[in-house]
C-alpha cells in the first residue's frame, strides 16, 4: 500500500513503500486531486506529409491532337481562297518531242518535167520554254494565251538513203489560245484539263515554213506552295501539219513544269 501526504494545495505527494524496518523513500511524483480516477492519454503525432507533391504525367486531349491537322488544313485552304476573276502569269520548261513524217522532194533538172524523190523528216528531242496568262473567269472555267520555243531541228532525208535534202529547220515557235477546265473549284490542289488551237511556225536563219494551224490538248495540276504561288505540272500534244516537203500530220509531247504567279 503505498504513502501518499496529503498537501495544502490539493495535491498529494507519494513517499514510498511501506517495509519492515523503516520506509524506503521514493523519487516524489505531485499529482493533481482525482488524477488518479482519470484516464491516461497521449497524443500521436500526425504523419509528416511532404509538401512536394508527386509529378503527374498528363496526356493530350483529343482536341489538342486535332488542332495541328486542322490547322495545317485551313492554312492550306487559305491559299486558295481568293474568288475570280483574277489572272494568273506563269513561266515553265519542259521537253518537246516532235514526230517525223514523210513526203517527196522534186529533182532538180534541164529539161522539165523532173521527177520527184521520196523523202522522210525527223526532229530532234530538246527542250522548250513555255510562258503565258491565264485568266480565271469562274472556280471552273479559264481561258489562257501562251507562247513557246523549242529549238527542234529538222532534218530532211532522202528514204533510200541518209543523204540530207532541202532545209533543215531548227525553230519552232508556238502560239495557243485554249480553254482551261478546272475539275476542283478551290484548294491546294487543282487539277485541270485544257484544249485549244494553235499556230505553229518552223523557221530558219533565212527560211519560214510559214504559220501552220493545228490544236493542242492536254491536263495537269496547279499545287499551292504560298498565297499567291504555285507549282504547275502538265503535259499537252500539239498537232499540226509537216513543214514543207514533209507531208503528214506531226505529234509534239510536252511535258512541263513551272511557276503561277496570281494577280487579284
Amino acid at each position: 500500500m503505498p504513502i501518499l501526504l496529503g498537501c495544502p494545495d490539493g495535491h498529494f505527494l507519494f513517499v514510498g513503500w511501506p517495509q519492515l524496518g523503516g520506509i524506503r523513500p521514493r523519487a516524489s511524483v505531485t499529482m493533481p486531486l482525482g488524477a488518479r480516477n482519470a484516464k491516461s492519454h497521449r497524443e500521436v503525432p500526425e504523419p509528416m506529409i511532404s509538401k512536394a507533391s508527386p509529378r503527374r504525367i498528363t496526356m493530350p486531349s483529343v482536341g489538342s491532337l486535332l488542332l495541328l491537322p486542322a490547322t495545317v488544313l485551313f492554312f492550306s485552304l487559305s491559299l486558295y481562297s481568293q474568288t475570280p476573276p483574277f489572272a494568273e502569269a506563269f513561266i515553265e520548261g519542259g521537253g518537246s518531242f516532235i514526230t517525223g513524217g514523210s513526203g517527196t522532194v522534186s529533182l532538180v533538172c534541164v529539161t522539165p518535167p523532173c521527177g520527184t524523190v521520196p523523202v522522210a523528216g525527223s526532229f530532234s528531242k530538246t527542250g522548250r520554254i513555255f510562258a503565258g496568262l491565264r485568266v480565271r473567269a469562274t472556280r471552273h472555267h479559264a481561258f489562257e494565251f501562251g507562247y513557246s520555243f523549242s529549238p527542234n531541228h529538222l532534218r530532211v532525208t532522202q528514204a533510200s538513203s541518209p543523204q540530207d535534202v532541202g532545209p533543215g529547220y531548227n525553230r519552232v515557235h508556238n502560239f495557243n489560245f485554249n480553254y482551261v477546265a478546272y475539275l476542283l473549284g478551290r484548294g491546294p490542289f487543282q487539277p485541270f484539263v485544257s484544249a485549244g488551237l494553235v499556230v505553229n511556225r518552223f523557221t530558219q536563219t533565212s527560211v519560214t515554213n510559214g504559220n501552220q494551224v493545228g490544236f493542242n490538248y492536254g491536263g495537269g495540276a496547279d499545287i499551292s506552295v504560298v498565297r499567291n504561288v504555285a507549282v504547275r505540272l502538265e503535259v499537252r500534244d500539239i498537232v499540226a501539219a509537216q513543214p514543207a516537203p514533209v507531208q503528214g500530220t506531226s505529234h509534239d509531247v510536252v511535258p512541263s513544269a513551272g511557276v503561277v504567279i496570281r494577280f487579284k
